[in-house]
């Protein structure tokens, strides 16, 4: 009988022979094993500088993007596309495309300012024009059903909480933004769920009763409600200590 779920799972590799090595985005043996097929790009950085510039994006970058597509829509499964503004530790930009000299896409991290600011930085309008021209880019090459438009957003909130206005319009301007180049996609921001409650260092030293768990959630809710969003998206980490405190 069918699930009351669907299933999606991404085809991420960590190669070890051949070139490129390094964790890498594949098909895997995904078209048997999922509902939906998801790509997570975080792997091959964003090319901000062109996107930026109004110019072509790296020529080995676009190359990479294609052929991740083109391997997901082979499957013919629907797409779930995560994308994201923040770098790793969501509290700076994600990093930025590179090209090696031999010709593989990499990236380099830690190369903006720790808690950007989308409405203060004296680059913020053009790095903003950047990140809605990436999502127009990512929307045409994969022709997502489901996107994700900024992971994990509100720990870039809990950590820079100065920024956060500038990025909530940031999130909101990519929601529609997405909306106007593919209607029918179902576009939302995703949210650390672990972080939302309180279960972190940021909210009294991580929750230890359910009533500061309580106004813990309320405080954070209140940040993200004026997210747009299509549906409450989540991420959660339990094994790696979040609720060592409970």
């Amino acid at each position: 009988p069918p699930r009351s779920f669907r299933l999606a799972s991404g085809g991420v590799q960590l190669l070890v022979t051949g070139s490129p090595v390094g964790f890498q985005i594949t098909p895997a043996d995904l078209a048997t094993d999922v509902d939906i097929l998801e790509v997570h790009q975080e792997y091959y950085g964003v090319p901000w500088d062109a996107f930026a510039a109004g110019t072509p994006p790296p020529a080995a970058w676009t190359t990479q993007m294609t052929s991740i597509a083109a391997a997901a829509q082979a499957t013919n499964r629907p797409l779930f596309l995560s994308m994201t503004m923040l770098n790793g530790e969501r509290d700076s930009l994600s990093a930025k495309t590179v090209i090696a000299g031999d010709g593989t896409v990499q990236s380099t991290d830690h190369w903006a300012a720790r808690c950007y600011d989308f409405g203060a930085a004296a680059d913020a309008a053009s790095m903003k024009t950047a990140y809605l021209a990436y999502v127009d880019y990512m929307i045409a090459t994969f022709k997502p059903a489901y996107l994700n438009l900024a992971v994990e957003v509100n720990l870039f909130f809990e950590n820079c909480p100065a920024a956060t206005p500038a990025l909530i319009a940031l999130s909101n301007a990519a929601y529609d933004e997405a909306k106007l180049k593919k209607s029918d996609v179902i576009a939302f921001p995703s949210i650390q769920i672990d972080h939302l409650y309180g279960y972190s260092d940021a909210c009294v030293g991580g929750v230890t009763d359910a009533g500061a768990s309580d106004a813990c959630f309320a405080a954070n809710y209140a940040v993200i409600a004026p997210l747009k969003r299509d549906r409450f998206a989540m991420s959660s980490y339990p094994p790696l200590g979040a609720f060592k405190n409970v």
